[in-house]
């Protein structure tokens, strides 16, 4: 049973990391999109 891999403690800081960035960089543009949307 060696389904469940340990990920190394670096592949899951880049994951964390990247989530956070792209958590961040959606921010604004739902914000921008909802202010259009609400323009239009």
């Amino acid at each position: 049973m060696d389904l469940y891999k340990v990920f190394p403690a670096h592949i899951i800081f880049m994951r964390r990391t990247f989530a956070v960035v792209a958590g961040v960089l959606a921010l604004p543009v739902m914000l921008f999109w909802k202010d259009r949307a609400r323009f239009y």
